[in-house]
């Protein structure tokens, strides 16, 4: 992503469109920024989740050329307050925009949305994508195994994370978070 990113910049200066390159660089340091103080920190408020989110998917956007759309929703009006583990969303959200939106048949789409509950946040994330592949092969994506693993550990459920196919198309990730209460360590 990042090599990505960098290329495309470089693009827009070679062609001389400077000023896209600085809004584009600007953004990009904001997301690296964002990165790099979640990965400090073992928790973050889901506000700071969802603007990462939406710098993250933003750029990405830009640099497909606007091939996708997506959209990131939460009813609850308490967003700073509510702590949940950091750098868990991410890996969910690049799976449904690169193995999904960027490959569906239309234009592509990323839906996220969070749902806060008492002791828990849940998070759909939905691509229109062409789904699941059947893979013959023994290979699982270590970033999904650690997630699991990590939230296992957090939460003491088994089951924190679900993956499947939509029934007309692309693939249905949720995933829960528990809310950590500022006393708690994790």
């Amino acid at each position: 992503f990042i090599f990505h990113t960098l290329n495309s910049i470089q693009e827009l200066i070679a062609t001389k469109e400077e000023k896209i390159a600085r809004r584009y660089l600007t953004q990009f340091s904001k997301l690296m920024r964002q990165i790099l103080d979640g990965s400090r920190t073992n928790t973050t408020s889901l506000a700071s989740e969802i603007k990462m989110l939406t710098n993250y998917l933003a750029l990405e956007k830009f640099s497909h050329e606007d091939r996708f759309n997506f959209e990131i929703s939460c009813e609850s009006d308490e967003l700073e307050f509510i702590s949940i583990p950091s750098m868990i969303i991410q890996p969910f959200v690049e799976n449904a925009l690169i193995h999904g939106a960027l490959k569906a048949e239309k234009e592509g789409r990323v839906s996220i949305e969070f749902q806060v509950f008492e002791k828990e946040v849940k998070c759909v994330i939905l691509d229109n994508g062409p789904g699941l592949e059947v893979n013959t092969s023994d290979h699982k994506s270590s970033a999904i195994e650690i997630t699991k693993e990590r939230l296992t550990m957090l939460s003491g459920k088994e089951k924190s994370i679900e993956i499947k196919n939509r029934e007309l198309n692309g693939v249905e990730a949720i995933v829960l978070l528990p809310i950590i209460e500022e006393n708690e360590t994790v």
